[in-house]
């Protein structure tokens, strides 16, 4: 793929994730109370309004203009590496962007909101049995595991050596 239609793809794919995580969490922000839930697939599925201010599993609870900060760099950093691809793989580019848009997602909350809205609340017969999550954590999740599959799917290439001269002896 050329470096002008991948970094496109990159950045459609990355603001379309990116607004889809928004608008979900302003939806469950407008319709369900805080602390509510309300079920999808009774006993296993609901979207409950919950709010975290900490990373992933509510590590670092409370520090999230840290989080926020650092959300902020990835982002960056993500952008850099992507403007720096030698070779453009549609998969990694794909991986890059949902991962660009997660991050993105949940830095906005983090910086406007002072914590992040999750939502999607899996559940076995009724209880909960995974931390409720949001649309920027799947885009982050699937961005990880794109990256993963290309790497694991590229073949380094190797560089024949020549053989060295035997000595005499």
């Amino acid at each position: 793929m050329s470096p002008r239609r991948s970094t496109l793809v990159f950045y459609l794919t990355a603001l379309c994730w990116l607004a889809l995580d928004q608008w979900s969490k302003s939806q469950v922000v407008q319709h369900i109370p805080l602390g509510s839930s309300m079920p999808v697939i009774a006993q296993y599925f609901a979207l409950t309004h919950v709010t975290n201010t900490g990373g992933a599993w509510s590590l670092l609870a409370g520090k999230t203009i840290a989080l926020g900060i650092l959300s902020l760099a990835v982002c960056v950093g993500i952008m850099v590496y992507e403007q720096r691809l030698r070779q453009r793989v549609l998969v990694q580019t794909l991986g890059l962007a949902f991962l660009l848009g997660g991050a993105a997602g949940n830095m906005i909350d983090r910086l406007r909101l002072q914590h992040v809205v999750d939502m999607f609340d899996l559940q076995w017969h009724g209880h909960n049995i995974f931390p409720i999550f949001n649309v920027a954590d799947i885009g982050i999740d699937v961005g990880v595991g794109l990256l993963l599959l290309v790497s694991f799917l590229e073949r380094p290439q190797v560089q024949a050596q020549p053989a060295a001269p035997e000595s005499a002896t």
